[in-house]
């Protein structure tokens, strides 16, 4: 399978929102791509990252981003409130005038 083809894979694994399996195909990408460039062509080496490492980080990423969307609920709360009362104070003095 070529570079091409896995990363039409990792975009249909992300359309389809599948944090699990993007980091599958995350995972396949890095390590096919690093066997590509470094293997050259003997049977022996080992792969780069075959030990786990890029699953672990596409964990960590994934954890990182979960945290920050709970960070930001807060926020966006507020920045709703806000415009909701904006537009309230506004149609209060449309119809105070």
């Amino acid at each position: 399978m070529n570079v091409k083809a896995r990363l039409n894979q990792a975009r249909e694994a992300i359309n389809h929102g599948s944090i699990k399996a993007t980091s599958a195909v995350g995972a396949t990408l890095i390590t096919g791509t690093a066997a590509a460039s470094g293997g050259g062509g003997g049977g022996g080496a080992t792969i780069p990252g075959s030990d786990g490492a890029a699953a672990d980080a596409f964990s960590q990423i994934q954890s990182a981003g979960a945290e920050m969307i709970t960070n930001a609920w807060p926020v966006l709360i507020a920045i709703t409130g806000g415009f909701i009362l904006m537009k309230l104070g506004k149609r209060a003095m449309n119809k105070a005038t």
